[in-house]
């Protein structure tokens, strides 16, 4: 199971650690891929939100709304533990 931290209760260096664990400066890994991302989405919306599902996820979409009855679906196919993770998940990224 992945120990969870809270940014807030890091030290400065285990947030230092944390922030250019990929090798590179993070300021660097934003500016070069996050920035460009998050304004390609600001300019083009869900046609870059489409483009980039396919690149990253691998999946290629009509839409991303998903239907009542796909949510549905989606949700009693997916065990307990699973929805629990997704929803811890969630909490972290919202905390974040």
């Amino acid at each position: 199971m992945i120990r969870i931290k809270n940014l807030k209760d890091l030290t400065e260096k285990e947030r230092y650690d944390l922030f250019n664990r990929f090798g590179e400066d993070f300021s660097t890994i934003t500016t070069k891929t996050v920035i460009p991302i998050v304004n390609d989405v600001k300019k083009n919306g869900d046609k870059a939100l489409l483009k980039y599902t396919e690149k990253f996820d691998g999946v290629k979409l009509n839409s991303l709304i998903a239907s009542k009855e796909e949510i549905e679906e989606g949700h009693k196919n997916t065990p307990a533990h699973v929805l629990d993770a997704f929803m811890l998940a969630k909490e972290n990224i919202e905390e974040f």
